[in-house]
Parts: C-alpha cells; structure tokens; sequence
C-alpha cells in the first residue's frame, strides 16, 4: 500500500467554469485557462455532517460525510487579471497622486519633471510652509520665492488604469491546484481540481518586503460532486 504525503510547492490555475466573460476578458471555452498563481500557499476547509443513532448508551448507526467548502488562497500577486476578478474597473477620472522633492536653481525656478498636466499642487518650502497651491497647472517650470531652496511638491495626474475597491460581478471559475508531493518518501505530483467555486478576498492587501503587493484570496466551493485529488 502506497504512502501519500502532500507537499507545500503548490501553483494554481484559476479557469473559466463556462465560456463567456471573465474579467475583463472573454473566455471562449469552459474549462479555459484564465490566470496562473506561482508560489501560493492553499488551505481546504470541509464541512462535516455525522449522525449516530444510539440506543440507550449503545451507537447502533453510524454516518459521517465530509464536503469541501471553501478553499484559501495566501499569497497571491496583484495582476491585471487578478484585479479584474476582485475589484470594479474605476468609471470615475481616475487621479494618480504623487509627492516629489525638489531644488530651486539660483533664480528660484524649479525644472518639473511632470506630465503635461497635473492637479491638485501643492508646494511647501524647506520650512514645510505652504507656499503655493493650484488646482491644474500645465507647465514644467515653476518659480518659487527661495532660490537654490528644498521643496516638496505634491500633485495628481490623470491614471491610465484604475479599479474601484468594490467586488464586481459574481465570477464563477474553476481551480486546479499543482502540488509537489510524495509517494513512498519519493517525489510524485498531485492535482487537486475544484470544479465550481466563487472567489471573493479573505484579507486586507498587505504591502510587506517579504510578499509585495499580494492579498489572500478565498474560494467559495459551490457543490457539484466533480471535486477530487489525482495523483501520477
């Protein structure tokens, strides 16, 4: 009898569970590839259903039955598809705001280094002192009152891409889960396949030097009897 221990290198693949719209993208076949999550960890809840009939202090029956419920996803790389399944495309103008530090040369100009236009400029001397302050100003030169001066310059722009922090549609996918694992205390890779489920964020983002621009994912597991472990 063959010993199965399964391993911690799991890569994900999130698939369309039927053809038509995922995202922002159309996806032309069920089972379709969408996006592929690398160096994830995953977690499956079960929930579970027992009975046991007694008579008296005596269990006459037994029944117990387990069903995948949800599965949760650490780890995972913000991309545009990512984005897509998770946040609202932004509808509004969207702002990109920035703050820069510059130096006034000797007859107090700064040289920006701005796009075409900006918005919302606010200038604040080497004494954090508001000096000027502009709703749009289109311009890359900028006189100050102190030459050869430190100044920050705070200012928005118009972004090209941009996602409302609210869920969009529902999306129904599909996941298969590549997981490096062993039979015998030998190397063997397993598959772990959720037919249906419904993803929908566990955390907050989290912005850190170990795991830069990633979230938690959780998958909703909507039961179809089609979820199961194959190994070789």
């Amino acid at each position: 009898m063959a010993t199965y221990k399964i391993g911690n290198k799991v890569t994900g693949i999130i698939r369309s569970f039927c053809a038509g719209k995922l995202g922002e993208m159309t996806m032309d076949y069920n089972n379709q590839p969408y996006a592929l999550l690398k160096d994830i960890d995953v977690s499956l809840t079960f929930a579970e259903t027992s009975s046991t009939p007694q008579q008296g202090q005596k269990t006459v029956l037994g029944y117990n039955t387990d069903i995948i419920q949800s599965v949760t996803i650490n780890n995972v790389k913000l991309t545009d598809k990512i984005l897509s399944l998770i946040y609202k495309k932004n509808t509004q103008e969207p702002l990109f705001s920035k703050r820069e530090e510059y130096t006034s040369d000797e007859n107090g100009k700064i040289y920006l280094n701005v796009p075409e236009k900006i918005y919302q400029v606010f200038v604040y001397d080497d004494e954090g002192i508001l000096e000027k302050a502009f709703g749009e100003y289109d311009s890359d030169e900028l006189i100050v009152e102190k030459p050869a001066s430190e100044y920050i310059i705070y200012y928005s722009y118009k972004g090209s891409k941009s996602y409302a922090l609210e869920k969009p549609d529902n999306f129904y996918v599909t996941i298969d889960f590549e997981a490096l694992g062993n039979e015998n205390d030998g190397t063997q890779d397993m598959c772990i396949h959720i037919e249906k489920c419904l993803l929908r964020i566990n955390k907050n983002m989290y912005f850190t030097s170990n795991n830069s621009n990633a979230i938690d994912l959780t998958a909703q597991v909507i039961y179809t009897g089609a979820d199961y472990i194959t190994i070789k």
